[in-house]
């Protein structure tokens, strides 16, 4: 692929990603080992953590299913899947004032608007993958027997598995980094919300700087996976 001046994009994606990890690396060393280790010992912190994970992969698992199953409808019934994927991703902004009242604004409420959230990016990254699919190749398969099922078995879901992977990944980022509706609805619980609710300080840094390497990490593999 190339970009607007010539340029591989793939290029101009590693040299931000560089540049990304640079200022990181340098951030991380200005905080300095007593902001490490306060980070480390803290009890609250270690909770924060431990709750932006199990969050994260309650609501990431859900949405590459949902977001896997919206691209391939969208692929199947002619659709543009780009689009029913920003259908899907504008969903939670309609659902989170319901959710939050039916679910009294719990836990279940920050999975599900999170689930539903990247459902739609799930849904965009297999689209992409999908995208690259000859609709005759369906048919082919049709017509030697194979029942729809086993044709989007054999045939679309190979092509979907990177953009699943990839869409997994960037589904777990979007509510492992989430700074609004888990701070909204649950309070200083999860990591970001502590990041943003607590007083600026060395331990504060080392929080917010070892959540942006983790997203670092994450967008680098999804964007691997994408270029498979």
């Amino acid at each position: 692929m190339i970009a607007g001046r010539g340029r591989p994009v793939g290029g101009d994606l590693r040299a931000v990603l560089f540049l990304i990890l640079v200022v990181v690396v340098l951030a991380a060393i200005a905080v300095g080992a007593p902001g490490w280790a306060a980070l480390a010992a803290e009890p609250g912190w270690r909770f924060a953590l431990r709750a932006s994970l199990v969050i994260g992969l309650a609501a990431a698992l859900p949405a590459v299913v949902l977001g896997t199953l919206v691209a391939i409808l969208a692929f199947l019934t002619g659709g543009t899947w780009w689009r029913a994927g920003w259908v899907v991703l504008g969903a939670p902004l309609v659902a989170i004032a319901v959710l939050a009242r039916a679910l009294d604004g719990g836990l279940g409420a920050v999975v599900l608007a999170h689930a539903l959230l990247g459902a739609g990016v799930v849904a965009l990254t297999v689209g992409a993958g999908l995208s690259r699919c000859d609709p005759l190749a369906l048919r082919a398969a049709s017509s030697l027997g194979a029942s729809p099922a086993v044709a989007v078995r054999r045939v679309l879901l190979p092509l979907a598995r990177p953009g699943m992977g990839a869409g997994l990944l960037l589904a777990f980022l979007l509510s492992f980094n989430d700074p609004v509706i888990a701070p909204g609805l649950l309070g200083p619980v999860t990591l970001s919300a502590r990041v943003l609710m607590e007083r600026p300080g060395p331990t504060q840094w080392a929080a917010a700087i070892g959540m942006a390497a983790i997203a670092l990490a994450l967008m680098a593999a999804a964007a691997r996976l994408m270029r498979r």
